[in-house]
């Protein structure tokens, strides 16, 4: 197709483009019907499946398909492949370069997949075993139909003992403080007239063995005294001001402790205001942009301690002569974000899911991935996508998997509509039975290709699925429709897709029945 067609005969021409059908490596793909009775039964355009067990070639598959897409920038991935419009014709790779293409799956050991190309997101998790909080508010309809209620955690926790030492050393260098401030009782001058033989052993003539071993000693007594001072200016600050200012200023002063304009001229001006320690400051001390900034955040810190936050505790963790504080405390999934950013705390708390199982985070994160990337590629302005997971339902209890096609096509036929996306196809390879009962079976491939028998939309599962697991033994998606279809039939309103879902039906008791249940209500 010609670049330079008119932007609208472009849009024209995606929204013509549909995949029929896939064929990689000998293994044939269907996605949609090409002849005139055509009928899709879902929200998105089309939902494929391919199973089989670990090792039968379900990700060699995929690969073959991204490698299709962009054969350019991966070409380690080899592969026969070849793509049909629905018109039954072959598609070639100048047709599809407006399509993008998504790659997701929770497993640990996948394919290496490096695409430089803006059509491509590889949207699996990081394997570096953090959670990410995504902003949940966008799927908390989703969330709810798998019955989870996500409990998230905002911490923060701050080394005191580093802090303080870090306090009394801008102190020992700053020659225009109050000697009678509490930064400087307790021992702590003796560290300058320690620190002055160091530096006239550096100077005297000895031999270097002799300068080690005398330098090694002053600085081992020298860490006891900044170690004894600095529990004491802890305790000191801990009886003036309480744990909860301890805790904010500390925090905050730990936190400016990493920005590049950090100096003399945030911390002292601060511990100033704040403990009232009648502090001589230099005039040369100006109220500095991160200083002001500190100032805000000790405030917000303390007003979202004191007003925002229920039942929290400030925990103290002593060992190995460090001394930590700990606030951890549970905000709203949905909300909690919202309030971190009116307070301005965002980049100093770690929010994190607590107390949830692993399927539990490993759907949440699917949710997020994909919802996301779906928007991204949007964004770029590309209307057509192909979205492949992965066993995506790998760490899902059995019940979340007869779920799982379900709330896919409910999230996925959403996005379609809110984005305005042409065409959103989806092929899921998976090993497990249970997702077969929600696709009908001209569009399940079983692998391997000779053993390719098996039953499809709304067939039975062996009774040991509900009996070990306490579950429907079919799929939520087939379920809703069987159910709805049922509630048409004395009404006499059943559709072209209705008939189409009972020809599919491959339980032939629940056939029966509704054919029978036609019948009943004919005249």
């Amino acid at each position: 197709m010609d670049l330079e067609c008119p932007p609208l005969i472009q849009r024209w021409y995606q929204r013509k483009i549909m995949i029929s059908e896939i064929t990689t490596n000998g293994t044939k793909i269907k996605l949609r019907n090409n002849s005139a009775n055509d009928i899709n039964i879902y929200d998105m355009d089309s939902l494929s499946l391919l199973i089989g067990i670990n090792g039968s070639g379900k990700t060699k598959s995929l690969c073959s398909i991204i490698n299709y897409f962009f054969p350019k920038n991966n070409m380690q991935l080899t592969g026969d492949c070849t793509i049909l419009n629905s018109s039954g014709e072959r598609i070639d790779h100048t047709e599809i370069r407006n399509w993008g293409v998504i790659y997701f799956t929770p497993l640990p050991f996948r394919p290496k997949l490096n695409i430089r190309d803006s059509r491509f997101i590889n949207a699996s998790p990081s394997l570096n075993g953090k959670n990410t909080v995504f902003d949940l508010i966008e799927y908390k309809d989703l969330i709810s139909d798998f019955d989870i209620y996500p409990k998230v955690v905002a911490m923060k926790m701050t080394n005191i003992s580093k802090v303080a030492r870090l306090i009394l050393n801008i102190a020992l260098n700053n020659k225009d403080l109050n000697q009678n401030s509490i930064l400087l009782n307790h021992g702590l001058l003796d560290i300058l007239s320690l620190r002055a033989k160091i530096d006239d052993n550096i100077d005297n003539d000895d031999s270097d063995t002799i300068k080690y071993s005398t330098n090694k000693n002053i600085q081992a007594e020298i860490d006891s005294i900044m170690q004894r001072c600095s529990a004491h200016l802890i305790d000191e600050i801990l009886h003036r001001a309480g744990e909860e200012k301890l805790f904010s200023i500390f925090s905050i002063i730990d936190w400016a402790s990493t920005k590049k304009q950090f100096s003399d001229n945030v911390v002292i001006p601060l511990l100033n205001k704040h403990l009232n320690l009648n502090i001589r400051l230099n005039r040369k001390l100006r109220e500095t942009k991160l200083y002001l900034e500190c100032e805000s955040k000790i405030d917000s810190l303390l007003n979202i301690i004191k007003y925002e936050v229920k039942n929290h505790e400030i925990i103290k963790d002593s060992r190995f002569n460090e001394s930590t504080l700990r606030l951890e405390f549970e905000i709203d999934p949905y909300e909690g974000q919202r309030l971190l950013t009116r307070y301005n705390l965002n980049d100093i708390f770690k929010i994190d899911f607590s107390d949830m199982s692993s399927g539990q985070i490993a759907i949440l994160a699917q949710i997020g991935a994909i919802s996301d990337s779906i928007t991204k590629l949007s964004d770029r302005g590309i209307r057509s996508i192909l979205l492949l997971i992965d066993e995506g339902d790998a760490f899902l209890h059995i019940d979340w998997q007869r779920k799982y096609i379900s709330n896919l096509n409910k999230m996925l036929g959403s996005l379609k509509t809110s984005l305005g996306i042409y065409n959103l196809q989806l092929i899921l390879a998976s090993h497990s039975p249970l997702l077969a009962t929600d696709v009908p079976k001209d569009f399940i491939t079983r692998l391997p290709i000779e053993n390719a028998t098996l039953s499809g939309f709304a067939s039975p599962l062996y009774i040991l699925l509900n009996e070990s697991f306490g579950t429907k033994t079919i799929g939520e998606f087939a379920t809703n429709k069987i159910e709805t279809i049922i509630d048409k039939i004395p009404n006499k309103i059943l559709t072209e897709k209705d008939y189409y879902l009972i020809n599919n039906i491959d339980n032939p008791l629940i056939k029966s029945e509704i054919e029978r249940l036609i019948m009943q209500h004919k005249d």
